[in-house]
This record gives structure tokens, sequence and C-alpha cells, in this order.
């Protein structure tokens, strides 16, 4: 069996593409085989060294979970830290993009907020910041079924803080504009996929 461009997911702007890559490489390579015939995989990639590129060629999911986790530690991802995607989508451009900053505005001065407080906490200087925003900008897949998507990203450290956030910013999700102005904002929380 040859998988050809089995680094290809590695570039998708997405916590879990390695996770993905890795699982599909051994997933493909656990069905070469038939019975008591071993199988053959031949895997085509330019990032052979890429930890889940080699741990998919010597099947070792072990060695692949405990770097796996070691990076996910030191950047707070899940299972160490709190994610919470928000989405804008809408039929146009600018409506979308400018509700997107809109509601950035009020993400960044609730984290701030969230920052002031957390700094009087003693030991709190060498803790990651209770919530960091990334973005706004648009989508991977910018539009889906005629509507532009943008997109921002919220990181927590721990579950308060992050629930404490989308409190103050759940009046302003839903649809807002009208006609061909109309967006709609939606928060997944410790989302599956960033794409």
């Amino acid at each position: 069996m040859g998988i050809l461009q089995g680094d290809h997911g590695l570039g998708l702007p997405d916590i879990r593409a390695s996770e993905r890559t890795f699982q599909l490489l051994t997933q493909v390579a656990g069905r070469a085989g038939r019975g008591d015939r071993p199988g053959r995989v031949l895997i085509q990639a330019y990032g052979i060294k890429n930890p889940a590129i080699a741990f998919a060629a010597e099947h070792d999911f072990e060695a692949f979970a405990a770097w796996e986790l070691d990076k996910r530690r030191e950047l707070h991802n899940p299972p160490f830290g709190h994610l919470a995607l928000v989405r804008i989508s809408g039929p146009d451009q600018v409506a979308v993009q400018r509700r997107a900053e809109e509601l950035a505005v009020v993400i960044r001065a609730a984290a701030e907020e969230v920052r002031r407080k957390h700094a009087e906490e003693p030991g709190s200087a060498e803790a990651p910041p209770p919530l960091q925003l990334l973005g706004p900008k648009a989508s991977l897949i910018e539009r889906v079924n005629r509507r532009v998507r943008w997109q921002m990203l919220i990181r927590a450290s721990s579950r308060p803080p992050l629930r404490w956030l989308l409190r103050q910013l759940r009046p302003r999700l839903g649809e807002a504009g009208s006609g061909e102005f109309k967006t709609m904002a939606n928060v997944d929380v410790d989302p599956q996929s960033l794409i």
C-alpha cells in the first residue's frame, strides 16, 4: 500500500493536525495486511522527520502520544488548557469582518480585566495568561454556502475565566444586522477542528 503526501495534513492550522496525520497513517497501515499475509506500506512525505510521520512509520503510539502531550502542554492546548472558537459568518465580507473586529474588542477588554485580577494573585507571574485571543482572521475555508467566515480563538489556562468571558460575550452572539449585511456569531467550546 502506498500513501502519497502523507504529511499533507501537517500544514493545516489546527491544533490536532499532528494527531490526525498520525491517526490516518496508522489506520491505513493497519489495513495493509490480510490474515496471515503481512502487508507493506510506503509513505511518501516531504517532512519525514516530523514526529507524526516518524512515529506512524514505526507504529509507536506511546512515543507519539508523549511527544504530542509535551507539545500541547508547552502551548497550553487541551488537555492542559481550554479553547473556544468564535466564528462569524454572513454574505457580506465587510460586514463579517467588521463584526469580528467588534467582538474582538469586547473579548480583549474582558481578557484584560481577567488578567488584571489574575496579576494580583500570588504566584501569577509564572503562570500562563488566564485568557488569550488569537485573531480575528479569515477562516482557512473562507467561503461556505456563499457565506464569508471569519474566526478567532480564545485560549484559557482554566475553565472559570473562559466561562466568565463567554457569559460577557453571550449577549453579543447570534444574528445581527439585516438583509445582505446580516451576520451570525457563535462559539464552539473545545472545538474538534479549527477549520
